[in-house]
């Protein structure tokens, strides 16, 4: 159903929106603004999400950074220079993550 005024659509909101007890639901305040990111910025934010997932694929990344690929991808060779993670040797292999188990456990308990 398509309301032609606010007002009809506020109308059929409380209406629909009813729960079966006929009480108004809880109304939810929806922020815009950005989530803070994690201190120390996007790289930080990086490092953190592959040593808990061991994770290093550029689309999974992006899609937790919620970032621009290019913009991962150059995050990601920095992880290369400062040997978190090793490129690949060929096309048809990802990046390999060079932490230990226990480096990543050890990293992740100064964390906390």
């Amino acid at each position: 159903m398509i309301a032609k005024t606010e007002e009809e659509m506020d109308h059929l909101i409380h209406d629909y929106g009813k729960n079966q007890s006929g009480s108004t639901p809880i109304s939810i305040e929806v922020s815009t603004k950005q989530q803070q990111s994690v201190p120390g910025g996007p790289l930080e934010e990086l490092i953190r999400y592959i040593a808990f997932t061991g994770e290093t694929r550029v689309t999974h990344l992006r899609k937790h950074m919620k970032m621009r690929m290019n913009d991962v991808k150059e995050l990601r060779q920095l992880l290369v220079v400062e040997n978190w993670l090793e490129a690949p040797k060929s096309r048809n292999s990802g990046y390999k993550l060079i932490l230990s188990t226990k480096e990543r456990e050890n990293y992740l308990n100064n964390l906390a």
